[in-house]
């Protein structure tokens, strides 16, 4: 399993969730491997990145208080505090697939009393670091108390159980796409030695017949299984994404509590920090909403109705009234009046993405302006969300559906990168399709191709 450990991860999600944890908590966070590598980090200490994971001799010791760490886990503990032979605490938790221990979630990089400054000024020595930058990096280093630690431990421990099961999720799928490639593969051989039989024999036919039953048998079986899956993922998420705001619901509050008792005994950087803190907490509530809303758009069944797609579009204008005034962007809405026959909640999703979307990236333009347009086809009707945004390189057409896909740093753009992947979804849904066009600095246009009647989607 470890060779196929980059396979087994997702590790853009694991690096979102771990940023949103730095960002939340201030606690450094990494995965390595059982030998040492690091796969994903975040937030890391000057002092360690600066120094001792620079310099030979102290990226050796690092690399065996790993080791040492990883040794204690492979244990079967839960987790294990160590002092590293650099002098800063470190504890890890370790990341189980299906019974084999594979990586090991990280924390660390402070300490739990005042540093001894002559331990350390003895060391810059000692390996000819810059005393001055050094000892710099040193007072960077948080002390904590061990009970907030170890209140921290529990979020890093329920993390660790979700990366986990988002793990075992892809085992399991990357071992049933294989068995059915497998499948794939025996049948085609089957049909094409049943195919020479049939030349000589009806009766070949016939057994040909019979082994192509029981292969679709097979594969169906192989297909309720990948969607067993998929719904035992979705569940999981679900559950996840509530179990995440306990911990979250305790930083907001206790942030809130310093804001309104404590705020005038900061001084500027203190109220900066505090500020951010929120902010964090802020941004990763909505991103734990905003995965609950995919996950229910994927589980809600499809209603059908007829309905009216111009009074739909200015339904949706109104509910964003006061985002339209604050970003001083004008909306253009040439839709006529048209009936069709569709499940109403899932166009509004995809239409409200869409149109935030433009206000979004056209906010910043000189006159912000989304247009919105409509096209008849035979069978299907073409919506089209026009803005004169920032635009985008189409190299990366595809990818911007794809969730958690951010072409832009969140210091640009707020967003959780879910919101295409909605539209897309929704499209999906009712047997529609969505794509987009742009240029780098010319706006975006998104276009939605939707069925004219009722198709009975799912």
């Amino acid at each position: 399993m470890g060779s196929k450990l980059l396979d087994i991860i997702d590790f853009e999600k694991v690096d979102t969730l771990l940023e949103g944890f730095n960002k939340s908590t201030g606690f450094v966070t990494a995965i390595l491997d059982l030998e040492g590598n690091i796969l994903s980090k975040s937030g890391w200490r000057e002092i360690c990145v600066l120094f001792h994971r620079v310099y030979p001799e102290t990226a050796k010791k690092c690399t065996t208080s790993d080791t040492v760490l990883a040794n204690s886990l492979a244990k079967g503990n839960k987790y294990h505090f160590y002092k590293c032979m650099n002098g800063l605490i470190d504890v890890a938790v370790p990341i189980v697939i299906k019974g084999e221990h594979i990586a090991n979630l990280f924390s660390g990089q402070f300490l739990f009393e005042e540093p001894d400054v002559h331990y350390f000024s003895t060391q810059a020595t000692k390996y000819k670091f810059d005393k001055q930058s050094y000892l710099k990096a040193l007072a960077k280093v948080p002390v904590l108390e061990k009970e907030k630690v170890l209140k921290i431990l529990d979020f890093l421990l329920n993390m660790t159980e979700l990366i986990v099961e988002m793990s075992k999720q892809r085992l399991d799928q990357l071992e049933a796409e294989e068995e059915i490639k497998e499948l794939n593969r025996n049948l085609e051989e089957r049909i094409t030695e049943r195919t020479k039989e049939l030349e000589e024999s009806q009766v070949a036919l016939l057994n040909l017949v019979e082994d192509l039953n029981e292969k679709s048998e097979q594969l169906q079986q192989s297909s309720n299984l990948l969607q067993a899956k998929n719904k035992e993922l979705e569940t999981f998420t679900y559950s996840v994404s509530h179990d995440l705001k306990a911990p979250l619901r305790g930083i907001d509050g206790y942030s809130s509590l310093l804001e309104e008792l404590y705020f005038d005994s900061f001084d500027e950087e203190g109220r900066h920090f505090l500020r951010t803190i929120r902010s964090s907490a802020k941004q990763m509530n909505q991103l734990i909403e905003d995965l609950l809303s995919y996950s229910r758009l994927e589980r809600a069944s499809i209603q059908e109705n007829v309905f009216n797609i111009k009074k739909l579009t200015l339904n949706i204008s109104d509910l964003l009234t006061s985002d339209i005034k604050t970003s001083k962007v004008k909306i253009v809405n040439r839709i006529p009046d048209y009936e069709i026959c569709s499940d109403k909640n899932c166009l509004s999703i995809a239409l409200r993405n869409l149109i935030e979307n433009g206000m979004k990236f056209s906010a910043q333009s000189e006159n912000p302006i989304v247009e919105i347009d409509f096209q008849e086809e035979t069978e299907y009707v073409v919506l089209s969300i026009k803005d004169n945004g920032i635009g985008f390189d189409m190299k990366f057409k595809n990818r911007i559906f794809e969730i958690f896909q951010r072409l832009n740093l969140p210091e640009q753009f707020k967003g959780t990168g879910i919101g295409l992947a909605m539209v897309k979804k929704s499209m999906d849904r009712i047997k529609g399709s969505v794509w987009a066009e742009s240029s780098l600095g010319e706006g975006a246009k998104f276009y939605l191709k939707i069925p004219k009647s009722c198709n009975n989607a799912s």
